[in-house]
């Protein structure tokens, strides 16, 4: 929330998850790709591969709830393939529901902490926490933490690579490749954000895991849009989703 008016013109880097997004104030604007967009106040972006412009004007107050990676699947009930790339309003998918978390957000006769705490419980309720069993969590959660190439990971695991593609697809919206690949890029495009300085791009190829220099700059121009040393001269103007809370 902002305490006065603002503009906002800010990039937003592919991140491999869903975020759930409350407006107060002025209708938000996604550009991407030369395709504008003008969400309803209770919006969510399914995980994209490309980065894209937000702007909004006035006097901002906006709320964002991130989940993990599969974590809005039991809210949703929806094969997350279908809105990758996608800003899609909630109501198309919950009806009601996303007006209710939307008022209980508003409702100024109780305190912020109390507003957030009555919202987690009623999104917790609404989840349908069998619908992903404790199998297919053991794979996501093993998987985001491996550095196996997928074969590896596969046959460790005891899966088929079809099963593990179909799983990621329908929990995450992107293929197990591609979620590494945008996973390795919000780690290396945060380091270099907020934590590191770093004196040349070899260095942040190597940190970063990529084969050589020229494969860490095509990546990097894949999924932000600019070179790595575009991007630092320009971090400033950067909007890039990082600490929310996740469910």
């Amino acid at each position: 929330e902002s305490d006065s008016e603002i503009t906002v013109d800010n990039k937003l880097l592919p991140v491999n998850n869903t975020d759930i997004i409350i407006n107060y104030s002025d209708p938000v604007m996604y550009e991407r790709e030369g395709q504008v967009i003008i969400p309803g106040r209770v919006h969510f972006n399914g995980i994209r591969s490309r980065a894209e412009i937000i702007r909004q004007s006035g006097k901002v107050k906006v709320f964002g709830i991130s989940f993990y990676p599969h974590g809005i699947y039991p809210l949703l009930k929806v094969p997350l393939n279908k809105f990758t790339g996608k800003v899609e309003d909630l109501c198309s998918i919950l009806g009601n529901f996303s007006g209710i978390i939307a008022d209980i957000m508003s409702d100024n006769s109780i305190s912020t902490e109390e507003r957030i705490s009555k919202m987690e419980k009623i999104i917790l309720e609404e989840m349908d926490y069998d619908c992903l069993g404790n199998e297919e969590r053991r794979i996501f959660e093993t998987f985001y933490t491996s550095n196996e190439n997928m074969k590896s990971f596969c046959d460790k695991s005891g899966i088929n690579i079809k099963y593990l593609e179909r799983l990621f697809l329908r929990y995450t919206g992107a293929s197990p490749k591609l979620f590494s690949r945008i996973t390795r890029f919000q780690r290396v495009s945060r380091e270099m954000l907020y934590y590191r300085n770093y004196s040349n791009l070899t260095e942040l190829a190597y940190d970063g895991e990529y084969y050589d220099q020229t494969h860490f700059i095509k990546e990097f121009k894949y999924f932000s849009g600019v070179t790595p040393g575009e991007f630092l001269n320009g971090r400033k103007t950067v909007k890039h989703i990082l600490s929310m809370e996740k469910y």
